[in-house]
């Protein structure tokens, strides 16, 4: 279980990063850094859902993770309007990834 749990960890994120990435900074040239957080985003996420289905409550943590995806998205699409929302993302962002590593060690 413990690999299949790995192989989650780390080939969905990649997967995402290595299609996503190029395509937005190379094709659509947004910043570098701003792609970076969808990486990280993506690899918390992840990582909440993995413990899910390790755990035996894959509805649970996917939900959860859904949650916390709506409510980083929200604010990115506020802050277009409003540049001061930028800052309520980023710590939705930081609370997801401390989640996951929270949760990973967890395991």
């Amino acid at each position: 279980m413990c690999s299949q749990r790995a192989r989650l960890d780390v080939e969905i994120p990649v997967e995402f990063g290595v299609t996503e990435f190029p395509l937005y900074v190379f094709a659509l040239g947004e910043l570098f850094i701003s792609r970076v957080r969808g990486v990280i985003f993506y690899a918390s996420s992840t990582e909440i859902t993995a413990y899910g289905i390790v755990r035996k409550k894959p509805i649970t943590f996917y939900l959860i993770a859904i949650a916390l995806s709506l409510t980083k998205d929200l604010f990115s699409l506020i802050s277009n309007s409003f540049s001061f929302f930028f800052i309520p993302g980023l710590i939705v962002l930081i609370a997801l990834s401390l989640l996951a590593f929270y949760l990973y060690h967890r395991t």
